[in-house]
């Protein structure tokens, strides 16, 4: 597909004709050119490709009005100088976007299908599973990446989870990790436990058992809550969020003003509506010189037999 022979004819069709080749790959920048019948000496035709990759906005200084046109890879077009345009623009890109998010997560669930017709088992001495000290027993791995699946609260499937070797971790492309959580056991039990990580979320499963989820990141832990409450009404949800306090010590450059303690925040964002319970880590007495915030820093400064004690402390 030639996108620059569909621009210029979009362009011709709104009476501009210029010399030379549009780059695609230059996003949100002017482009300019010189008009095609050399009346002018001044590049006064110019072009902006937007950072989707996939339209332009064009137009020419020598008239009255310079933006003249919106162009999409599919050679349809906005005219810029009718009347409602700014309304028309906005529905027409909104639906494009809609249209190419909708194909890119099909194309990324493809991709995880195919992830799962190859995973094996990850190694033990996977660095990350080495730095935590946890087992490898139902960890699945890429040859990469250990791999977590994702699931709603029926346990369909939404996205992966990726942790790599140097603990830096990301989701699936195009797919949305909101209101999924990774579970820890086949089974639902009463009651269920929601925490942040997966490392997190084993030290919780090791001192007290029963069912526990991991809604990844923080912030998706008042949907995974919300989920599991209207799938489960007659369950108890009990919160086990990570304790960010160091980060809580920390200004924002940007107001001035202390950060949040991100862990309790969405914690008690998902409790409030529900009235479940939050039970949060505590380091009183302990060295914490390598700043913990979570469960498994719990259990690995003061044992797992703490961890038990501070989440069967209910209030």
């Amino acid at each position: 597909m030639d996108f620059n022979l569909q621009l210029k004819a979009a362009m011709l069709s709104h009476g501009v004709d210029f010399v030379g080749d549009v780059n695609f790959y230059i996003f949100g920048k002017i482009q300019r050119f010189k008009l095609a019948d050399g009346s002018r000496d001044d590049d006064r035709v110019w072009v902006m490709v937007h950072n989707d990759g996939r339209g332009a906005t064009f137009g020419n200084w020598g008239e009255q009005e310079s933006a003249m046109g919106h162009w999409f890879a599919d050679s349809s077009l906005v005219d810029l100088r009718s009347q409602d345009v700014t309304q028309a623009l906005s529905v027409l890109r909104l639906t494009k976007r809609i249209q190419q998010s909708a194909a890119d997560r099909a194309i990324s669930y493809k991709r995880c299908l195919e992830v799962m017709e190859r995973w094996i088992q990850a190694p033990a001495d996977h660095p990350y599973l080495v730095k935590k000290k946890l087992s490898a027993d139902g960890v699945m791995w890429d040859g990469l990446e250990l791999i977590f699946p994702m699931v709603d609260a029926l346990g369909f499937f939404k996205t992966f989870h990726r942790i790599f070797p140097n603990g830096a971790k990301k989701m699936s492309w195009a797919l949305t990790p909101q209101a999924g959580m990774v579970p820890l056991s086949k089974e639902i039990s009463n009651p269920i436990r929601v925490c942040e990580g997966w490392a997190t979320g084993k030290a919780i499963q090791e001192a007290v058992g029963g069912t526990v989820m991991c809604a990844i990141p923080c912030g998706n832990v008042p949907h995974v809550v919300a989920a599991l409450a209207r799938e489960y009404p007659a369950l108890d949800i009990i919160i086990c969020p990570d304790n960010d306090q160091w980060k809580a010590r920390e200004i924002n450059p940007m107001t001035g003003k202390h950060k949040k303690n991100s862990g309790i925040y969405y914690a008690q964002k998902a409790a409030a509506e529900f009235d479940f319970p939050i039970v949060v880590p505590s380091f009183a007495g302990l060295d914490c010189s390598g700043l913990p915030t979570d469960w498994h820093d719990l259990k690995e400064l003061a044992g797992i037999d703490e961890v038990r004690k501070q989440l069967l402390h209910v209030n």
